[in-house]
């Protein structure tokens, strides 16, 4: 089952690095002062992070290109944390194609989760204990977090108030003027795989980078992040990489039974 552990760090890292939606560490320091809008996001950020139960809906979609397709990376799937149980979820499929390189495709399934005790891989009938610890489990898990952006990368910012008398929130949309180091970092070491040369995130050159967020009852309930940057290759060729990922918060309510949380 050693293979299970390759690729449960392939599967969940496209999601949680390479698509973007991740924070390296909590930007927001509550005795630094910030816009009320950043401390909005972040406050709901912290808020939603913290529940004992609560799921993450995701999907993402990256490609590089030229002329034509160099990769596309296709991921879907989520990661739950039940409390009562104490146990976490992941469930994660992750699709790649290099039509340059059909040797280096893959489609996988990744469906884990820890009691505490041990990992288990519950993609079949039986639940099978995977030759993972529950420390490497939490780990990989653990690195994953709504996006928190820096308030010096912020062009523009957009508040929409939901005027329904049955909603307490609205949309944020942040325009960046270029995505977290952490992001920049992780497209520039993919780069570097498809391109075959090294690329560091100081060559990327932001093409557009904007994130949503549904901020509802003092939550994050869903956010969107779309980079995408351009790369000059070492022959002159310009190669870029977009991507875009959707999380959707999903949270149990007081019965047990799972509700996504209402978005507009």
């Amino acid at each position: 089952m050693k293979g299970k552990k390759k690729w449960i760090l392939v599967a969940v890292v496209a999601v949680l690095v390479l698509a973007g939606a991740i924070t390296a560490a909590l930007l927001w320091e509550e005795q630094e002062e910030h816009s009320e809008t950043y401390d909005m996001v972040a406050q709901a950020i912290s808020k939603t992070e913290a529940l004992e139960d609560v799921g993450f809906q995701i999907s993402s979609e990256a490609m590089i290109t030229d002329n034509g397709t160099l990769r596309k990376t296709e991921t879907s799937g989520y990661i739950y944390k039940l409390a009562d149980l104490q146990r976490i979820f992941v469930y994660v499929n992750t699709k790649s194609t290099t039509p340059e390189d059909p040797s280096q495709d893959f489609d996988v399934t990744v469906s884990m989760f820890s009691d505490g005790e041990h990992v288990y891989d519950n993609s079949g009938a039986t639940d099978v204990i995977v030759d993972m610890t529950c420390e490497d489990f939490d780990q990989i898990v653990s690195g994953y977090g709504l996006y928190e952006y820096d308030e010096a990368d912020v062009v523009q910012v957009a508040y929409a108030e939901n005027e329904l008398e049955i909603y307490d929130g609205g949309e944020m949309v942040v325009t960046l003027s270029k995505p977290s180091d952490a992001v920049l970092e992780a497209i520039a070491g993919s780069l570097s795989e498809v391109l075959g040369e090294s690329v560091t995130k100081e060559e990327l050159v932001t093409v557009s980078a904007r994130v949503d967020y549904s901020i509802y009852d003092g939550m994050v309930t869903a956010q969107s992040c779309n980079f995408t940057v351009e790369h000059t290759c070492d022959d002159g060729r310009k190669v870029r990489y977009a991507s875009a990922t959707h999380v959707i918060m999903l949270e149990n309510d007081e019965t047990g039974d799972q509700e996504t949380v209402p978005v507009t």
